[in-house]
């Protein structure tokens, strides 16, 4: 069975412009490239993201896209492992009132299914990822219920009433 997509796609499709892997890809070229964003798991964007992109965490990405983006008219391009978390990303950059914002549509997949390029690894990441815990003997259980907290209270903390 399918799974289902996640609440607000449809919607969150509607308010951004979808590019194909080659438009991405030529974009990345031009004078101006877009600022290129990848808000999937930091394990998915070690398997491969567009060289040069940036991994911004779902959780933190209100709080780090300004010291990426230099300004609301700065072309951004958001990119992730199947391109709905992208979306309901770039829908969000849009609220938040950055104007040119791309989406990779169909997103890593696509883009390694078009022959593109890909850069593996953790590359321009700043600090050690906080979005998984690695299993293995310098991890714990006492690691697990921190991260759990941690992810509990993001929910609260976005949660509409």
């Amino acid at each position: 069975m399918p799974e289902p997509p996640p609440f607000g796609l449809a919607e969150a499709r509607g308010r951004v412009t979808l590019v194909a892997p080659q438009e991405l890809s030529r974009r990345c070229r031009e004078p101006r490239p877009p600022v290129v964003i990848f808000v999937g798991t930091s394990q998915d964007f070690a398997r491969g993201h567009v060289p040069g992109a940036h991994w911004v965490p779902r959780g933190w990405r209100e709080f780090q896209v300004g010291d990426l983006i230099s300004s609301q008219g700065t072309p951004v391009a958001v990119t992730c492992a199947d391109g709905r978390n992208a979306t309901l990303a770039g829908a969000t950059l849009r609220e938040l009132g950055y104007q040119n914002v791309v989406v990779l549509e169909g997103g890593m997949a696509a883009w390694q299914a078009a022959g593109l390029p890909v850069e593996k690894g953790l590359t321009s990441v700043m600090r050690p990822p906080t979005d998984a815990i690695l299993s293995g003997p310098d991890r714990n259980f006492a690691d697990a219920i921190q991260y759990l907290r941690w992810e509990t209270a993001l929910g609260e903390k976005y949660a509409t009433s």
